[in-house]
């Protein structure tokens, strides 16, 4: 799978809403990539939290343009 992010020229400035479109990447620990995360100074939104519905964690950061991007797996 590859995946293509470009620009569009009606597009201007930074999203005013970086929730609108979060990525989901799965991962095999939550806790690993917290840490691997941490690690490399990302800005971290949400620390690794349970589903409320399902038996998956999430961690949300900020990329570098201010978007929200999640980790989800299972914790260890």
């Amino acid at each position: 799978m590859k995946l293509w992010i470009g620009q569009h020229s009606e597009v201007k400035g930074t999203n005013p809403d970086p929730c609108r479109i979060m990525f989901n990447i799965n991962v095999d620990s939550v806790a690993k990539a917290y840490e691997y995360l941490i690690s490399k100074g990302v800005k971290i939104v949400a620390t690794p939290f349970k589903a409320p519905t399902f038996d998956k964690w999430f961690v949300t950061f900020e990329d570098l343009d201010g978007n929200y991007v999640q980790i989800i797996g299972p914790k260890e």
